[in-house]
């Protein structure tokens, strides 16, 4: 409030030496003793009927009062308006500073959430990786196991085509020497069929001589029928070969 109605105020009262109080009920109930003090120490501005009556009770003018308090007034009115403004500003600032701190607060989550996600690709990719990288191993394992399988089984096939040959040769082979063993000549057949119609005495008596075995004059006139054609054709050994197989 404007010191000046203030001070015309308490300077009023004290030159028509009354107190507050005095001056409160010689202004017709105008006004209290406490708007006298809130004026005379500008918290206030009393109406222009409460200032018309002071100034009629101390003797002062009625402009004098008047003209302080439109002074007062548009004073206060303009600090009014500037508290006002302060008070928005700071308002404004206030929320600028949330609207600051919110969009921070915003943005760090967001970076937070974005780096997050950063940190999920790269953990997925790598897991991928991975999985791949396992995948890859498992095939080439599976063919390198493949691969051995088949060579074991090409290496088994070919061993047991090999035996398999073998065999069948040393079958052929084995079947060409008992039939070369037992292929008999037109004479030999002859002879065969000679020994076959002697009698058993002479059968052994034959067998004796075709072994080397010492025998008597009287017993080789028995078998001399049967071996003279084998003995003088030189097919003594094969005689005794075959003789020898009839006989066991």
């Amino acid at each position: 409030m404007s010191t000046t109605l203030a001070t015309l105020l308490k300077e009023a009262r004290a030159k028509s030496g009354l107190s507050q109080e005095q001056l409160a009920k010689k202004a017709a109930n105008q006004l209290t003793a406490n708007d006298i003090s809130r004026g005379e120490r500008g918290l206030d501005v009393p109406s222009d009927t409460q200032l018309k009556a002071i100034a009629k009770v101390t003797g002062v003018t009625q402009k004098s009062l008047l003209d302080a308090a439109k002074t007062a007034r548009t004073k206060a009115a303009a600090s009014a308006k500037t508290t006002a403004k302060t008070a928005a500003a700071k308002t404004t600032a206030a929320k600028t500073t949330a609207a600051k701190t919110t969009a921070a607060k915003t943005g760090t989550a967001a970076k937070k959430t974005t780096a997050a996600k950063t940190t999920a690709a790269k953990t997925t990719a790598a897991k991928t990786t991975a999985a791949k990288t396992t995948a890859s191993k498992t095939t080439a394992a599976k063919t390198s196991s493949a691969a051995a399988k088949k060579t074991t089984a090409a290496k088994t096939t070919a061993a047991k085509t090999a035996t398999a040959k073998k065999t069948t040769t040393t079958a052929k082979t084995t079947t060409a020497a008992k039939k070369d063993e037992y292929t008999l000549t037109a004479t030999e057949k002859k002879l065969i069929d000679a020994y076959r119609s002697a009698s058993s005495e002479n059968k052994k008596l034959a067998l004796n001589l075709l072994q080397g075995k010492d025998v008597e004059e009287s017993d080789a006139s028995g078998i001399g029928a049967i071996l003279q054609n084998g003995l003088s054709s030189g097919l003594g050994g094969v005689l005794e070969t075959l003789i020898s197989g009839l006989g066991k």
